[in-house]
């Protein structure tokens, strides 16, 4: 069985255990699962590419739930493309920027990507200390701190350019959503842009019927929510919710929807993408 579908059936299996427990155990068998994965790699010694050392299988695994090392840096690049394109067809050109913000960096996926930037200042969060201290270390050109579960982010209001965040509302249930998109707005400058990715019309397939009428209906699905922040936690957002909910104080600037790209982009990131920017 391969690690999508293993990731399947132990959802499935969780979701018949009472309410009470079934966050705890989910997380005690997402730390399991993580353990095992990065065991299989436990002889890997240190490993580097573009002169930027590449983040140990314990860290990689936390972060994309395996620890291939060609698939990591590869997804990275890419999205880190996808960004660039995505402003450039906005007119804006990433290296003129003056600051950057990944927040839920992680171990520095799409962060070392910028390590030419020399114009613009780097910095990373993520709520994990173990990831970001690994950002601290060997990614030199990265501004990373430590955030919480909830707002606020450690830096001043206005302070950047752009902030981007790829698979970050995906984890989070519709207060924090909430919560996290006013804050964004708080340390955005006048005029800045924010580059999110959201499960949309693509992921339907990962939802039971009752989810998916919901989902029809307009509304958010949210599973195993108590486990807020995790890769187990799974969010899933109509872009109508989003436009009605999240987008206050922004203007659309684009929204590019999974199901309607090539298979190729889509194979790449299978998630709703937005660009939207702070009003002045």
């Amino acid at each position: 069985m391969d690690a999508r579908r293993l990731r399947r059936a132990a959802k499935d299996g969780l979701n018949r255990l009472p309410p009470s427990i079934r966050g705890r155990v989910g997380r005690r068998l997402l730390r399991g699962y993580e353990w095992y994965v990065a065991a299989r790699t436990s002889r890997e010694g240190p490993v580097f590419d573009g002169g930027l050392a590449v983040p140990p299988p314990k860290l990689r695994v936390r972060v994309v739930g395996h620890t291939n090392v060609d698939q990591f840096l590869t997804a990275g690049r890419i999205e880190s493309e996808i960004i660039r394109q995505a402003l450039a067809r906005d007119d804006a050109e990433i290296g003129q920027l003056a600051s950057i913000l990944d927040w839920g960096c992680g171990c520095g996926r799409i962060l070392r990507w910028w390590k030419d930037l020399d114009r613009t200042e780097i910095s990373g969060s993520d709520y994990d200390p173990q990831l970001v201290g690994w950002v601290d270390q060997n990614l030199p050109f990265v501004c990373a701190k430590v955030n919480q579960l909830s707002p606020p982010l450690p830096f001043e209001s206005g302070s950047f350019d752009l902030v981007y965040a790829i698979s970050i509302f995906t984890h989070l249930d519709d207060r924090l959503a909430a919560e996290w998109m006013r804050e964004i707005h708080r340390v955005l400058a006048p005029g800045g842009r924010f580059f999110f990715t959201t499960h949309g019309e693509s992921y339907r397939d990962r939802l039971s019927t009752a989810e998916d009428t919901a989902f029809g209906n307009g509304r958010s699905v949210v599973q195993f929510g108590s486990t807020e922040g995790s890769n187990l936690c799974a969010a899933f957002h109509p872009p109508g919710w989003i436009r009605s909910r999240l987008l206050d104080g922004f203007e659309l600037r684009e929204l590019r929807q999974a199901h309607q790209l090539d298979p190729f982009e889509r194979s790449v990131l299978a998630q709703d993408r937005w660009l939207i920017r702070k009003t002045p």
